[in-house]
């Protein structure tokens, strides 16, 4: 993933603030050390799913890094 293309997708295309995008690419950073993976897809959500430090996370974590990986496999699958 191009950190800085997935940055200007999230602006342009999904129009995130500089912020929440910034924050998107984060979340994606820490599923990517959670899983030990250096690309994301909808095949990671399995993956997160099952990793013990994941189940340890709040409702509303688990839902932040969620959306995370499906943004930036929505991405990659128009890419």
């Amino acid at each position: 993933m191009g950190e800085a293309t997935f940055y200007e997708w999230l602006i342009n295309e999904k129009h995130f603030s500089h912020f929440a995008a910034k924050d998107t690419i984060s979340r994606c950073n820490r599923v990517k050390r959670m899983i030990a993976l250096d690309n994301l897809s909808y095949d990671a959500l399995a993956l997160l799913n099952s990793n013990e430090e994941f189940k340890s996370c709040s409702k509303y974590v688990k839902s932040q890094l969620r959306r995370s990986v499906a943004l930036i496999s929505e991405y990659q699958e128009e890419k």
